[in-house]
């Protein structure tokens, strides 16, 4: 870390489809790790079960450059996910 970033980070309960982290111009990165259930798909607004980035029950993603991107997820059934985001500090 360069001194000027923090992390912010927490855990969410998906089912179906939603915004796991609305945009954010101080976002570096963000990394989503499926915790129980899954598969869990990521992409775009829009993003349904089945299409774009699947995620599997224990692995992670971390997407780099994800600055002013929403952030959405979707699943076929509940599934746990935690996250953490690299920010620039304000």
């Amino acid at each position: 870390m360069d001194g000027y970033s923090e992390l912010a980070g927490g855990r969410a309960s998906v089912n179906g489809a939603v915004t796991l982290r609305s945009a954010n111009t101080r976002r570096r990165s963000i990394t989503v790790k499926v915790t129980s259930g899954g598969p869990l798909d990521i992409g775009p607004s829009g993003t349904t079960a089945g299409t774009v980035l699947t995620i599997a029950n224990g692995a992670a993603l971390t997407l780099s450059f994800a600055a002013d991107a929403r952030i959405d997820v979707a699943s076929s059934g509940v599934t746990s996910v935690e996250f953490i985001e690299e920010l620039v500090k304000s």
